[in-house]
């Protein structure tokens, strides 16, 4: 690298006038009495003798599956099921659509929007799909058939060994299949796109228990009938389980270069930003914002000394020094004629460690904010804005978080700033719900009044649903319902979630 400082931790249709719902989670997102079955005897018999699942009813279990890394009370299953293939799966969603009894599927369980969790009320099962293990790569195509129960550290270790990777990178070692979910995404997006653009294909099995094999052939095009994968990426398991995925595989970097940029606000770093885009910089593969609280807190746990300031994370991922060299001085040099200070790079794999350490461990420097109390969380908020407005919205998301916790030094903010989606990081404890549910309430409301979306990557889940039909207006909401009670008429796959509000099923 050259003329740069060496970086290391110690170095310093909707209607927009109508208001958001009041509703709590847990008036929206309860389903009607009466519609499903019950879990008995007879039902969990049937269940142990569908080959290759497990059926769990120990405390334990249901326990572990109550809950998941969101701030929702815990609400236990009646059993846990864990397939260990597609026809297994199969075999399991064919007898609870025959008696009727709800779904909600799970992977890692770090979802952050209760995505996973049986909504309040319902007796059913939590279909589990951790051991949906497999790994098949095609190095000819660069793809690869993973199953849904893989996360996305083993994936890469078994990619890392044939010099390839894949690169979608949420916070979280979240699976495979949780990520299709969601239509997760993570800190890589400006250069390889979210999870939706790296996936070929998928291994879907309907509530009644069908298998499609393949929602979409394995070619570079294909315009046969309606899109399968879109479809059921993002779904949220309210339209079947996602067993396989088929990504897209890349080479690994030779070379990885990058580091931080401060700024004195946050606009001046959205100016950066907006000028870097313009420059269409094909190395640069992470670009991240961290507020000036955000950076304070990091330091006070990680033990670091960056400047306080609003920051910009970035990183190259580059085919030799000199294509790194050319990357991280355009990208400094485009933030120096925009405010930029204190601007710093390196190839050394260590200082880039602690860098993003920094950045990734944001949810627990923030947790660390409230060290010493028992029973803290994280609530971690999720939304994308046009990058235009990202500046005003991050302040009046301040300005929110002081008139309802009165410390808004304890809120951190960080973004995935050139998609212009944010997350707030709010330590908490179970009897401030009413508080966050306020903040989230408020939240959406500026939000979409910006024309952003309340869910960049996290998903729907229990957290959000009372928000969807105003992003998409009547039409829009109608139309997904449509889609729902059409696939899945008995209502059994993850109900009272995502576009569940108003819904007839």
């Amino acid at each position: 690298m050259t003329d740069v400082r060496l970086l290391d931790s110690e170095s310093t249709q909707s209607s927009l006038d109508a208001p958001v719902s009041t509703a709590k989670v847990s008036e929206v997102c309860c389903p009607p009495e009466g519609k499903y079955g019950e879990v008995t005897s007879e039902f969990l018999d049937k269940l142990r003798k569908v080959s290759e699942l497990e059926v769990s009813v120990d405390e334990d279990s249901l326990q572990s599956c109550a809950r998941d890394k969101s701030y929702h009370l815990p609400h236990r299953p009646t059993a846990v099921l864990h397939p260990s293939s597609t026809s297994a799966v199969s075999g399991a969603l064919a007898l609870c659509y025959e008696y009727r009894i709800p779904v909600a599927t799970r992977g890692a369980g770090t979802g952050l929007e209760g995505g996973a969790i049986l909504a309040k009320g319902l007796q059913g099962v939590v279909l589990s799909t951790e051991e949906l293990k497999t790994i098949d790569f095609d190095e000819t195509s660069m793809s690869c058939w993973v199953g849904a129960g893989v996360r996305k550290t083993q994936l890469n270790k078994y990619l890392n060994k044939l010099g390839c990777c894949f690169q979608c990178d949420p916070g979280s070692d979240a699976s495979i299949g949780g990520q299709a979910s969601t239509g997760a995404s993570g800190t890589t997006s400006v250069r390889y796109g979210t999870f939706k653009e790296n996936v070929v294909s998928l291994t879907v099995v309907t509530p009644s228990g069908e298998v499609i094999e393949n929602t979409r052939r394995l070619v570079r095009k294909n315009s046969t009938g309606l899109d399968l994968t879109r479809l059921y990426l993002g779904s949220e398991g309210s339209l079947g389980v996602i067993t396989k995925v088929c990504v897209k595989v890349t080479r690994q970097p030779k070379v990885i270069a990058g580091g931080i940029i401060c700024f004195p606000s946050v606009e001046k770093a959205v100016d950066a930003v907006l000028e870097i885009s313009k420059s269409n910089i094909p190395d640069l593969s992470r670009g991240e914002l961290m507020t000036g609280a955000a950076v304070r807190q990091g330091n006070a746990f990680f033990g670091c000394k960056y400047t306080e300031l609003p920051s910009l994370c970035f990183e190259c991922h580059c085919s030799d020094f000199k294509a790194a060299d050319r990357a991280c001085c355009e990208v400094m040099d485009i933030a120096k004629t925009c405010g930029g200070t204190d601007i710093r790079a390196t190839d050394n794999k260590d200082a880039l460690d602690t860098l993003w350490t920094l950045r990734r461990g944001a949810f627990y420097s923030t947790k660390n904010t409230r060290r010493g109390e028992k029973g803290i969380s994280v609530f971690v908020s999720d939304a994308c804005v046009p990058l235009v407005n990202l500046p005003k919205v991050i302040t009046e998301t301040e300005n929110i978080y002081q008139s309802i916790f009165h410390n808004v030094d304890t809120l951190c903010i960080v973004a995935h700033i050139f998609d212009g989606n944010f997350h707030a990081m709010i330590p908490t404890k179970e009897d401030e719900v009413d508080k966050i549910e306020e903040f989230s309430d408020r939240l959406a409301d500026i939000v979409l009044e910006a024309g952003g979306s309340v869910s960049g990557e996290h998903g729907v889940g229990l957290g959000k649903a009372r928000y969807v039909e105003r992003e998409f207006g009547t039409s829009g909401i109608k139309v997904m319902q449509q889609v729902k009670e059409a696939l899945d008429p008995r209502g059994i796959m993850n109900p009272g979630k995502s576009y569940y509000m108003s819904s007839k099923l």
